[in-house]
């Protein structure tokens, strides 16, 4: 397995950022594409060439770059949202990367609800588009269980869309066993975000949607529901996790996320240092 970090985390800058992943000695890195400096419309066929050759100069590799648009479960919208998709899917493509992640909106159980079917269709649209450019799109855990997005996944007609495991996105929200998840979803895990986090209380991803439905993201108390924390101090069992990546298989990037804390950078080494430890226990 290779290490890497989420550039955004160490809020520097992309450039910068980079420098400093390699001063940390990290393998790779992810860098947000949706908006910013590395945008598909603010990042010209030459200047595309020239953050290949920055990322390649610093040695490091680049895992995959975050697609984040907020979910494909509102049908006003998903149209826009896959086209943007569709955008950094060929701009990961010019960047040598066959990655993008980002989340998919909350996966209901019921095969006949609305906002599952709008998920269902942008997927497979992104599924088919990512075949022809060969970048796949992962979904990310969190809003429902493991098993629920396999089941997704296993109903999708493209073998494109896969999975950005997140650990600490089923640990606080969905509440689910982020170790037996690693198993459930095996043979679609492309990418895995290196993150710890708490739960707080009992309540169900449904509760939070319709929370932030009512309030508006910026005005939902996210402490109120959950923590991220360091990595190894929250409810991931972080030895226990690399083990079943490793038990798996998986030889892809663990990239770090830190995306709290009043010094991410200290939080991100730590990070680094448990995880070279604990790949090393296992030899």
């Amino acid at each position: 397995m290779k290490i890497g970090v989420l550039v955004d985390c160490l809020k520097l800058g992309v450039k910068k950022g980079i420098v400093k992943a390699r001063e940390l000695g990290f393998d790779g890195i992810q860098v947000y594409a949706t908006h910013g400096e590395i945008a598909p419309d603010n990042l010209s066929q030459s200047g595309r060439a020239e953050f290949r050759e920055f990322v390649a100069a610093n040695k490091l590799e680049l895992a995959a770059l975050v697609g984040e648009v907020d979910g494909f479960d509102d049908p006003a919208t998903v149209e826009q949202r896959v086209e943007r998709v569709k955008e950094i899917l060929v701009l990961a493509e010019n960047l040598h990367t066959h990655v993008v992640s980002g989340h998919i909106g909350m996966v209901q159980s019921e095969g006949t609800d609305v906002e599952r079917e709008c998920i269902v269709h942008a997927l497979e649209e992104i599924g088919g588009f990512g075949e022809k450019v060969g970048v796949s799109f992962a979904a990310e855990t969190g809003m429902e269980s493991a098993a629920l997005m396999k089941k997704l996944l296993d109903g999708l007609q493209t073998g494109s869309v896969r999975v950005n495991y997140d650990p600490a996105n089923l640990v606080m929200v969905a509440g689910d066993d982020p170790i037996a998840g690693v198993g459930t979803l095996a043979d679609y895990i492309v990418h895995v975000h290196a993150k710890d986090g708490i739960k707080k209380g009992c309540w169900s991803p449904v509760e939070l949607r319709t929370e932030i439905a009512e309030k508006g993201t910026g005005s939902v108390r996210f402490d109120d529901w959950f923590v991220e924390t360091r990595f190894g101090e929250g409810n991931v069992d972080v030895q226990r996790f690399i083990t079943a990546l490793a038990d798996i298989g998986y030889e892809g990037f663990l990239t770090i996320e830190r995306e709290v804390g009043e010094n991410p950078v200290e939080d991100i080494v730590a990070a680094r240092d448990t995880i070279r430890e604990l790949i090393s226990e296992i030899g």
